[in-house]
């Protein structure tokens, strides 16, 4: 059986009434507990029941600290719920902001992965292009078609770079073996065995 809270005038009523009234202790409720239990338990002569009599005088005197008790109990547990309610509020506005806190860090993760992934796939493009360099005979490096800087070079731009590197030498002659000559010390020539171009051994 659930008791019915007072209403809510009727705590600052009770306490008028009882003025400076000191709650009960521990011991007079025990007490008063064991007083029902004695009146109950009586065997009630049919006439005045003067034992009774004297338990309910006694319980009676004693009944204004055990009503502070109840109204001071009373008014604790109406704070203690008004607590819990603000805590509550409270603790519902900190999940609903953490929520949206760990959302806004999954969106920033998801984010992060996409960037990742794509630097990634950019990586695995550059590293797929022909980046190979030519240079010219004075080690600067010509650069691929500029129409296309970026991409793979093509068979086209592979001799283009060759005209290139010839331009940049300046002066080169032919000789009769095939081998391209250069004015310094520096002839080129074909190699039968290895089937490539290749530098002269240096002569001093």
């Amino acid at each position: 059986m659930t008791t019915a809270p007072l209403p809510p005038d009727l705590p600052a009523q009770i306490a008028a009434h009882l003025g400076g009234v000191r709650p009960a202790g521990h011991l007079l409720v025990a007490s008063l507990a064991e007083s029902v239990a004695d009146r109950r338990a009586h065997q009630h002569p049919k006439g005045e029941d003067l034992y009774c009599h004297n338990l309910a005088s006694w319980a009676g005197e004693r009944i204004g600290p055990v009503l502070r008790r109840l109204i001071d109990a009373e008014t604790e547990r109406d704070r203690l719920r008004v607590e819990l309610d603000k805590r509550t509020a409270q603790h519902a506005e900190a999940a609903a902001a953490l929520a949206e806190q760990v959302q806004r860090s999954g969106q920033r993760i998801r984010e992060h992965n996409a960037d990742r992934e794509e630097l990634e796939r950019l990586r695995a493009e550059l590293a797929a292009a022909d980046t190979s360099v030519v240079c010219d005979a004075e080690g600067h490096a010509i650069p691929h078609s500029s129409s296309c800087p970026s991409a793979a070079r093509t068979e086209r731009d592979r001799w283009q770079a060759l005209a290139d590197a010839l331009n940049a030498v300046g002066s080169v002659g032919i000789a009769l073996n095939g081998t391209l000559t250069y004015p310094a010390t520096h002839p080129v020539m074909w190699d039968r065995d290895a089937m490539r171009w290749v530098l002269a051994p240096y002569d001093d």
